[in-house]
């Protein structure tokens, strides 16, 4: 077999995305076996007890979540517990999101080596692990998935030089209006899509309009923001978490910009280098740096800024071409000035900035615009090296195989190494809270009242308490009915604010669910009255 036949086969199995879908595939699968952890058992909780509308209006953290509720709502009410069927859908999406960044990259580039590279780079990266295996994040991973159903129009558009028909900007604004309900990251990037767009369709006759009518998106969805959070405090009372604190951080101008600056250079160097993850807290740390922030610290800056000087020399050396490039790099500046301005309100209780920007769970549609950054300008630089296009092309390949052949046995231990024992233990947790209540509904009498001292639910964050009321929320989420086998479950509460908490949502299964001491007492007395009288008649 010549050169020539090996060049030909390999360029068949490669074609299309299906090369590193199935890569990434390999990487992450494992996520399938997780469960459900922190705030997922939250969202659980009102899913099951505050009812669809209130579900789907709750903000969450500076997050307008109605596009990923909706999704978490119907899988909840077809598939209950079964978190297997939540980080399927999460890793589903993920794989889709590869395929999708394949064809975006292939039609900007004109490059199937650069496509494959980039996909496979980002959809292998392990710390992609802490948006697609924590599903309270699955709208990271769909707002994402909504935007670059936009660039691959976009990207097709422009390699037509064709110019953008109504409907399709019609699609586009809708697309990106739910990217910015899905996740915080993406309403940042939604709103300046217009910027994106721009500096994408350089031959489109109707490019100044489509961007005027997207660039709309940076006051409606604000706005949006704001009317949301109010509609919702008017309906439904206050916010677990209220977004609008972080619009109260932008005054701290030279604090955001330290931190965009550190999110950028961690989230360039972990799509470099592939990072291992440790800890429970994702904290990602090369293994020669563990104990070593300070220094951890400047070799992920020293990473990311070498890539983003590379970026600056292409740009610079290079004619025509650039604007995707600052249109990738725009949409990766937002991404992470968003994520900034959301956490520069908590770095008082964070131990460090390292261990604050290396959360996995900031870095997906940030990630993927770097890597778009990246991808566009090696194939600016290709463009202008002198060697034949063939000879270049065989090149790349060699790389590209030599590198899929190092990354991902590493990808696999990275990612393996990321697993949080966090759901592990979520799940053991939760499993002897069901056990316990199977336990004591068991041993009593059918027809009889059963009261369980409420208590903490481990894996849900204690300052939470009185929106997440401990066991009795947990009950909640985990049995249809507040009566199990002929017999009404109570939860008895002593703390009056959790009580308060609970008798507020009228009309819910928790304000019947959660009693005091003296409605014990009453709800006993009450049912012994009873069974002595149907034992006389």
């Amino acid at each position: 077999m010549t050169f020539d036949d090996l060049d030909e086969r390999l360029r068949g199995l490669w074609k299309g995305p299906l090369l590193p879908t199935l890569l990434t595939a390999i990487v992450h699968y494992p996520i399938v076996a997780d469960y459900f952890k922190h705030d997922d058992f939250i969202h659980l909780y009102q899913i099951a007890n505050h009812g669809f509308w209130e579900f789907l209006l709750t903000p969450h953290g500076g997050h307008l979540l109605a596009t990923s509720n909706l999704v978490f709502y119907v899988l909840f009410q077809l598939f209950g517990l079964q978190a297997e069927v939540y980080h399927g859908v999460a890793l589903a999406t993920h794989l889709l999101n590869v395929a999708l960044l394949y064809h975006v990259i292939h039609r900007i580039t004109d490059s199937r080596c650069l496509a494959v590279f980039g996909a496979a780079l980002w959809g292998m990266a392990p710390i992609d692990r802490g948006s697609i295996g924590w599903f309270s994040v699955y709208g990271h991973v769909l707002a994402t998935t909504l935007i670059l159903w936009v660039l691959v129009d976009v990207a097709r558009l422009r390699k037509a030089a064709a110019a953008v028909p109504a409907w399709t900007l019609v699609r586009w604004y809708v697309l990106l209006m739910g990217a910015a309900m899905s996740f915080g990251v993406g309403l940042g990037v939604a709103a300046c899509f217009g910027i994106v767009v721009f500096s994408m369709l350089p031959e489109a006759p109707n490019r100044r309009r489509v961007s005027v009518v997207l660039s709309t998106l940076l006051v409606v969805l604000p706005g949006l923001f704001v009317l949301q959070h109010s509609v919702f405090e008017s309906l439904f009372g206050p916010l677990i978490s209220d977004g609008r604190d972080a619009v109260l951080q932008l005054y701290r101008v030279p604090e955001l910009i330290a931190m965009s600056a550190q999110l950028l250079a961690f989230a360039s160097a972990s799509l470099a280098l592939g990072l291992v993850v440790r800890g429970d807290h994702g904290n990602q740390l090369l293994p020669v740096f563990q104990g070593h922030e300070t220094a951890l610290a400047w070799f992920t800056f020293g990473v990311g800024s070498a890539l983003v000087g590379l970026v600056l020399v292409v740009l610079w050396r290079t004619r025509g071409g650039r604007m995707p490039i600052v249109g990738f790099g725009v949409m990766a500046v937002v991404a992470y000035a968003v994520i900034a301005a959301g956490r520069i309100g908590v770095m008082g209780r964070a131990p460090s900035m390292l261990w604050m920007v290396s959360s996995p769970r900031y870095h997906y549609l940030g990630t993927l615009a770097i890597c778009l950054v990246l991808m566009t300008s090696l194939a600016r630089a290709a463009q202008n090296w002198s060697a034949p296009r063939r000879i270049g092309e065989r090149f790349g390949w060699a790389i590209l195989v030599a590198w899929l052949l190092i990354a991902l046995p590493l990808d696999m231990s990275t990612a393996g190494i990321g697993a949080s024992n966090a759901g592990a233990r979520a799940r053991s947790q939760h499993e002897r809270v069901l056990a316990f209540f199977r336990r004591v509904i068991a041993a009593k009498p059918e027809g009889a009242p059963i009261f369980i001292d409420n208590q903490r639910f481990k894996p849900v964050p204690t300052l939470r308490l009185d929106r997440f009321p401990g066991s009795a929320a947990a009950f909640v989420f985990s049995f249809p009915e507040n009566i199990v086998d002929g017999r009404r479950v109570y939860f008895v509460e002593k703390r009056h604010r959790v009580r308060k908490a609970a008798r507020a949502r009228a009309g819910t299964r928790i304000a019947e669910l959660v009693v005091s001491r003296a409605q014990k007492a009453a709800i006993r007395e009450r049912w012994l009255r009873n069974r002595r009288r149907r034992a006389v008649d």
